[in-house]
């Protein structure tokens, strides 16, 4: 256990920054579903702005089974790379293999379920299962690039996205879910589907449970604030009708700590337990975007119409005097020499962590997983772990067994739930 001696000296004699500018207003740019050909431009025109963007990738366009323009998906992969963008994870196949009702893909399951348009129905059925797909991605990663983990912007083992689903683990408080993300017998826009957050559908359920999985592998999943979708996906060319920039940017200042993925609409797109007001989401908007309405193909004149939105947005935004960063920093990287307050959110080396103390931070005491007077570990992860504020009625797992916390306590080695020590602390389930 690190000890604080001269801690108060360290405070007096530094001259430390602020962990954050209160009038910072963060906007994180994600594209989902790629990568595929459209992706390079979009990688162009953002390195032109000088922007970086999370993008959550599917592997099975690296294998050309993706039913879409994908011939240069490997190449695009090594771009964002290079260039500095995050790469998140989302799933090998987007959950297409509950789409065509099989264990897993092949050559025709994308273009059997692009042919039925019934993505969103019966997307999540088995959560073990479907939680592999986000392993099998990664296989996929590292199968097309060998060394893909010694790029310190790969986050595919840290950070992930479910596809269709507007769910969130930062924190061991900032958890939500989308009660209606996803269906079981009719489309989300059939006027015959009808959302009940009281009673969500088996599928929605289902996705939730692969939400909390992955968390207890570590990831950090986010979902959005706004979607910069098409006005009207009902026409024949859907692209064209992307959201104009300065619209957008407008939408950016409403969504702004306002709590907007509790009302998104369509219901399928609400993530209806949002925790409204919660310190992480202060001043930042996540924005959700696809490569594929940045090509021109199938849904439209989508680089021609839209490359340039991209570009005009950016400057705008900017010129808003909004700023832009990476879903890695989400939480912010803990750095020296800053004045952190009791409360404030880092992440360092992929964990999140929670201010216990103020105080100014120096090299000795950055956070650690495993004990620190200064820090506890803040992940939504279920598993017990040593170095966690646990509160009373809070349940945790441990050697496959559910415990309820029964007396607020610091965790630390010794005290597993199942130790003798610990026989005040927890109640066996």
């Amino acid at each position: 256990m690190m000890k604080l001696t001269h801690l108060a000296c360290g405070i007096a004699l530094a001259v430390a920054t602020t962990a954050a500018s209160a009038g910072d207003k963060i906007i994180y740019l994600t594209f989902d579903d790629g990568p595929m050909n459209a992706t390079p431009a979009l990688i162009d025109i953002l390195d032109e702005a000088g922007v970086k963007a999370t993008f959550y990738f599917n592997g099975w366009h690296f294998d050309g089974i993706g039913d879409e323009n994908e011939d240069q998906a490997v190449a695009a992969l090594q771009k964002a790379l290079d260039s500095g963008h995050i790469i998140a994870n989302h799933s090998y196949s987007h959950m297409v293999h509950n789409c065509v009702g099989k264990t897993d893909v092949d050559a025709n399951s994308g273009a059997e379920c692009n042919a039925t348009a019934m993505h969103n129905v019966r997307s999540y059925q088995n959560p073990a299962l479907d939680a592999s797909k986000f392993d099998k991605n990664l296989g996929s990663f590292r199968q097309y690039i060998p060394n893909i983990d010694s790029y310190p912007n790969f986050k595919g083992t840290s950070l992930a996205r479910l596809p269709y689903t507007n769910g969130w683990r930062v924190s061991r408080d900032f958890k939500s879910d989308g009660l209606c993300a996803t269906t079981d017998e009719f489309q989300p826009w059939d006027p015959r589907n009808q959302c009940d957050p009281a009673n969500p559908f088996h599928s929605s359920l289902m996705g939730i449970e692969v939400s909390s999985l992955l968390a207890d592998k570590g990831y950090v999943i986010h979902g959005w604030d706004l979607d910069w979708a098409p006005e009207n996906w009902g026409i024949q060319f859907p692209a064209e009708s992307l959201t104009e920039p300065d619209v957008l940017v407008a939408k950016v200042g409403a969504a702004m700590n306002s709590c907007a993925p509790k009302t998104l609409k369509p219901d399928n797109s609400t993530s209806h337990t949002f925790p409204c007001g919660h310190p992480l989401h202060n001043d930042k908007v996540v924005i959700l975007t696809h490569d594929f309405l940045f090509e021109d193909g199938k849904r439209g004149q989508g680089a021609t119409k839209n490359l340039p939105k991209l570009r005009e947005f950016l400057a705008l935004a900017k010129a808003a005097g909004y700023t832009f960063d990476t879903l890695d920093n989400y939480a912010p990287a803990w750095q020296e020499n800053v004045s952190y307050q009791a409360g404030d959110y880092v992440s360092q080396g992929n964990v999140i962590y929670k201010a216990v103390i103020a105080h100014t931070s120096q090299a000795p005491w950055a956070p650690v997983k495993d004990g620190s007077n200064l820090w506890v570990v803040d992940m939504a992860s279920r598993l017990w772990a040593s170095n966690v504020a646990y509160k009373a009625g809070e349940e945790v797992v441990y050697k496959n067994a559910t415990y309820r916390v029964t007396i607020d306590h610091t965790s630390q080695t010794g005290w597993e739930p199942d130790a003798a020590a610990s026989v005040t602390l927890f109640d066996k389930l």
